[in-house]
């Protein structure tokens, strides 16, 4: 038996160690689960299930409704956002423009009384 020591295997070679810890059946297995992607008609599946579905005249329809639903709700979100922005915007300008008012209005005075 094999001892692990560290990050070495002694003894035996770490395909060996990674054997002895599985039956054959598991081990045959675990590859089968790994491969089982790559396998040929695993392949196949995979590209048909990737290729589009032709819509119905139906669904055609209802998704223009609802991409056109889509667009106004992200355009009035738009709007809504612009809105609060530059009422934000006018605020602060104001309140710069008072400071600014208010630091010149001392400086004149303080020149009158210097």
């Amino acid at each position: 038996m094999s001892q692990l020591t560290g990050d070495t295997i002694e003894g035996t070679s770490e395909a060996r160690m990674v054997s002895d810890c599985f039956d054959p059946t598991s081990l045959e297995r675990v590859i089968d689960l790994l491969m089982e992607p790559f396998l040929p008609s695993r392949i196949a599946t995979n590209r048909q299930q990737n290729e589009p579905k032709a819509l119905t005249p139906a669904e055609r329809e209802a998704r223009r409704i609802f991409a056109g639903q889509e667009a106004q709700k992200a355009l009035s979100e738009y709007e809504a956002a612009k809105l609060t922005f530059n009422a934000n915007r006018e605020r602060l300008k104001a309140e710069r423009l008072a400071r600014e008012a208010a630091a010149s209005k001392t400086s004149f005075l303080a020149i009158q009384d210097g």
